[in-house]
């Protein structure tokens, strides 16, 4: 299998070039100390769906282990940082576009919220989101997000209105 991930990483390599990284190679913070103590055959920054379809097609075909980190604000080896596998690191897909009328979002799941917090500032918005800035929107999200605002608009999960899903 490691020879397998190893392969599967030389071929991530020359798909996403300077945004593939080996264990020792860019900046990577993750929340919990568990996890800074285990190390990924590789990690990938993917910059939009398309690039993450890319990276599931080539490992999902081959059954390569992979972890999905957003904030990496989760708390054991394997939910944010793969051990021995590939970690997908999605901090490059912070887009944020505000429709015309200024009702809906289009967030990047690579947000933590106060990336989301700060962006949605400029434009004079807000959302529902917690409190604790390194948590990654994704995660948040997809957990159900309760927030100080939840008594009033619901869960952060229940103001989601869609999710872009790629297939390669």
């Amino acid at each position: 299998m490691l020879t397998d991930i190893g392969n599967k990483c030389a071929e991530l390599s020359s798909e996403f070039g300077p945004n593939l990284h080996y264990p020792v190679d860019g900046n990577f913070t993750v929340w919990d100390a568990k996890q800074t103590e285990v190390e990924s055959a590789c990690r990938v920054e993917p910059s939009n769906a398309q690039d993450v379809s890319k990276v599931l097609s080539i490992l999902v075909d081959h059954w390569c282990r992979f972890a999905v980190k957003g904030g990496g604000h989760a708390r054991n080896p394997d939910d944010s940082v793969s051990v021995g596998g590939v970690t997908i690191d999605l901090h490059l897909m912070k887009t944020i576009q505000v429709a015309p009328d200024q009702k809906t979002v289009n967030l990047g799941s690579g947000h933590v919220l106060y990336t989301m917090y700060h962006g949605l500032e400029a434009f004079n918005l807000t959302t529902i989101g917690g409190r604790v800035a390194d948590v990654g929107l994704g995660g948040y999200a997809l957990g159900g997000g309760v927030s100080n605002l939840s008594p009033k608009y619901g869960l952060a999960v229940d103001n989601i209105f869609e999710y872009e899903v790629c297939v390669e």
